[in-house]
């Protein structure tokens, strides 16, 4: 076996190494995604909040707009 060739035993160890690699990316995105989608719930939480006390405030000046106060 000349040195250019790789043995079996390292070719072995470096498809172990990137398919160990190839799982903890795969996690990441996977963790990334889950992030991604609560930061999203969030968002649309925080957004409907603001609209109910916007359509809250609008009915409460429209009320005493209408009472005459």
């Amino acid at each position: 076996m000349t040195d250019d060739k790789k043995s079996i035993a390292t070719l072995a160890a470096e498809l172990v190494d990137a398919q160990s690699d190839y799982e903890a990316a795969a996690q990441t995105a996977s963790l990334a995604r889950s992030r991604q989608t609560d930061a999203l719930n969030a968002l649309n939480a925080a957004q409907s909040a603001v609209t109910d006390w916007y359509d809250t405030e609008r009915g409460s000046a429209a009320n005493a707009t209408a009472w005459g106060q």
